[in-house]
């Protein structure tokens, strides 16, 4: 032990952030034209794609560019939480916009999902879905302060969650709000069922997202080695070799 600790190990390069997320996308010029024509049109959208690709940077890129849109994030685990996405996606909007939490839908929405987490006897919660007739208005009033939702990982969404808000995407002109999703095209029976449903829906604009073409990951990777050198911390030739392989091997997503 003593001649380890006088020996010392070398600290692990720190990857820069450039590096976890780089600075700009590559490559999705026509998939963001398409989704902001889709919003122009009133449209809702789904963007579907294999891990990787980079689906919750297009909506983090789409979200920068729209005044109120919210991006939500469904999380692994949901899936066994009733009315966990529907709970993150309140608290947001609350906290970002407080008049939806003053509000007397407001109000009452918060005080129900408060109920349903905090009542630990089954008989004396309400079904989750008896929520609908709160939540939908309460929507109403976020639209029209001008409120758009971004719904990230909707393949982790719980099923209570899911159904409270699917009414909200099969219609138009008359939605709430303008809502874009983002999911994984493999998940399993539940996912493909929900993508079945959502495909079904003539009003929708669905979009797939392709792995980067060898132009835009070329662009990705002058980017990244040029952040690289302004840090003082230039790559050798190997190291591109096999940056280059590793972007190639995973799909080629950012």
């Amino acid at each position: 032990i003593e001649l380890a600790q006088s020996v010392g190990l070398a600290a692990p390069r720190t990857m820069p952030v450039s590096l976890r997320r780089p600075p700009q996308l590559f490559g999705r010029e026509p998939v963001l034209m398409q989704l902001q024509q889709a919003w122009q049109n009133q449209q809702h959208f789904v963007l579907l794609g294999e891990p990787g690709l980079g689906k919750t940077r297009v909506l983090e890129q789409l979200a920068g560019l729209w005044p109120g849109a919210q991006l939500v994030r469904a999380r692994p685990g949901d899936e066994a939480v009733p009315l966990a996405l529907v709970t993150r996606l309140v608290e947001q909007l609350c906290s970002t916009y407080p008049v939806l939490g003053t509000s007397p839908l407001g109000l009452e929405l918060l005080q129900r999902l408060q109920f349903q987490f905090t009542t630990h006897l089954a008989l004396q919660r309400q079904p989750p879905c008896s929520m609908a007739p709160t939540l939908q208005p309460w929507l109403v009033e976020a639209g029209k302060l001008g409120v758009s939702l971004m719904l990230d990982d909707w393949q982790f969404a719980d099923e209570t969650s899911v159904a409270l808000l699917m009414p909200c995407l099969t219609e138009s002109g008359s939605a709430p709000l303008r809502i874009g999703l983002a999911s994984r095209v493999r998940g399993g029976p539940l996912v493909e069922q929900r993508l079945q449903t959502l495909r079904q829906v003539s009003a929708l604009c669905c979009v797939s997202l392709q792995p980067l073409d060898d132009g835009a990951i070329a662009g990705l990777l002058d980017t990244l080695l040029a952040d690289l050198c302004a840090q003082g911390q230039a790559a050798d030739e190997a190291d591109c070799s096999s940056l280059v392989q590793a972007m190639q091997r995973r799909v080629g997503g950012n």
